[in-house]
């Protein structure tokens, strides 16, 4: 982990500013999704879903890095430990 710390140190704003509204956009998903547009809804989902399908009645999905290490963890006060030790899925 001090590692991913250093490097967090040492990345560049435009990073850690992409962080900060992934983080927020995360925490507030209900919100977005229910102040998007149709069009926006569907960029959202592209952003967020990967290899949807339905199978019968349900749907099944991957959710895209790094969407899935952060709602894969309910307390979303480990989620800046989340982000700090998956910072290459992150800069992606």
């Amino acid at each position: 982990m001090q590692d991913n710390a250093e490097k967090y140190k040492e990345i560049d704003s435009q990073i850690r500013d992409n962080i900060v509204k992934i983080v927020s956009m995360v925490s507030n998903l209900n919100n977005v999704f229910d102040m998007a547009t149709v069009p926006q809804k569907s960029e959202l989902l592209k952003l967020l879903l990967k290899d949807c399908k339905l199978s019968g009645e349900k749907l099944e999905y991957e959710l895209n890095v790094p969407f899935d290490k952060l709602l894969s963890c309910p307390d979303y006060n480990k989620w800046s430990e989340i982000t700090i030790n998956n910072l290459d899925a992150f800069e992606k």
